[in-house]
């Protein structure tokens, strides 16, 4: 409609003649970037709201839950390995971080924190814990038919009852500071109280 009203102003007041056919390019045209205006408006807003959305939970059940992530330094050679356990109420419990020299392809990394979180919860007196990691590939492994996954070998008899499920990398921010931050560290720490990097997060 805009455009023709404005193609009967210009052949009233400044005597310029419009085609149909021209102003039928000029509507379609402003249709298109008006679209695609509105598109990157709404694309940008689910961005954000995804971002806001996809946070940590809280376990739906009455056990902990142990966040695990992994990262590499290609500089120093170095794995990292970042984890932190909160209870069903959200409440942090621990956390711990550890290097490991070489560097490892990601999903193999990620494999080892796997391995080193249930190790760790083991030897705290865990028994019953819920992992989550952001490494999709390292959980489908785990739950692949029996015998015909590389990651077999994180499993044996003598681990606490758990679960390994996925989470999206916004949901498992915590971890992964802590896994870039053990670089800094020149042996494994761990936490009884949150530090000061992962409080905000």
């Amino acid at each position: 409609m805009w455009s023709i009203w404005r193609q009967r102003n210009a052949e009233f007041w400044d005597k310029k003649h419009c085609t149909t056919s021209s102003t039928v390019i000029s509507a379609v045209s402003l249709l298109h970037e008006y679209a695609a205006v509105k598109y990157g408006e709404f694309r940008g807003m689910q961005e954000d709201q995804l971002l806001n959305i996809i946070k940590w939970q809280k376990p739906t059940f009455s056990y902990p839950k142990c966040n695990i992530d992994a990262s590499i330094c290609r500089s120093s050679k170095q794995t990292g390995i970042g984890m932190v356990v909160r209870d069903d109420m959200g409440v942090f419990v621990v956390a711990r971080c550890i290097t490991f020299q070489g560097c490892y392809q990601i999903k193999e990394a990620e494999a080892i924190g796997v391995r080193e979180a249930l190790s760790w919860i083991t030897n705290l007196g865990l028994k019953k814990v819920s992992f989550e990691t952001d490494a999709k590939i390292v959980v489908d492994g785990l739950y692949s038919a029996v015998g015909g996954s590389e990651f077999d070998v994180l499993l044996s008899a003598d681990e606490p009852d758990f679960s390994v499920t996925f989470v999206q990398r916004e949901g498992n921010k915590v971890p992964h500071e802590l896994a870039k931050r053990s670089f800094s560290f020149v042996s494994p720490l761990v936490w009884t109280c949150p530090p000061p990097c992962i409080v905000n997060l």
